[in-house]
């Protein structure tokens, strides 16, 4: 589905700028114009795509482990409760590896202890409420901002 489609309901009209029916210069002319102004934003697509995947490519580096390599993964254990692993044997099969579940073996996602300050921000063009929370097992200083609807969905008690 196209953006057109979705914002229309119906199938964008098919435009076909064909210089070749028509002798008149002038014709001619505008068909090459409107043919050239309907590829411009096409290649500034393309342009601005590549250039997001260099700085994207940049923070990224390609890096190989053999079997039986100790690799540190910094987790969030309130956030994350998975992480899938990719392994690549040898040249180019990779393997997807699935850990066992943090909170299985370790405590259960933690509850929200305190509300230790609100703010009002701008969420688009509507206001939004945010809450620092203090964790149960956490100290102060740990303390995350949430959104106060997504908090009191997942938590209705507080």
């Amino acid at each position: 589905m196209t953006p057109f489609q979705a914002l229309y309901s119906q199938v964008p009209p098919a435009i076909n700028y064909q210089a070749a029916k028509s002798e008149d210069p002038m014709v001619i002319q505008f068909a090459k114009d409107i043919i050239q102004t309907m590829r411009l934003p096409k290649n500034n697509l393309c342009k601005a795509q590549e250039r997001m995947k260099v700085f994207a490519d940049r923070k990224r580096t390609d890096r190989e482990f053999n079997i039986g390599d100790e690799v540190f993964l910094k987790l969030q254990p309130y956030r994350q409760s998975s992480v899938a692993l990719k392994k690549r044997i040898g040249s180019g099969i990779v393997v997807q590896i699935t850990p066992p579940n943090a909170n299985d073996s370790e405590a259960e996602e933690p509850l929200p202890y305190k509300i230790l300050e609100r703010k009002l921000i701008k969420k688009g063009n509507n206001p939004a409420v945010m809450v620092k929370v203090q964790w149960e097992q956490g100290i102060e200083d740990e303390a995350t901002w949430e959104e106060w609807n997504l908090l009191k969905k997942k938590f209705p008690e507080i």
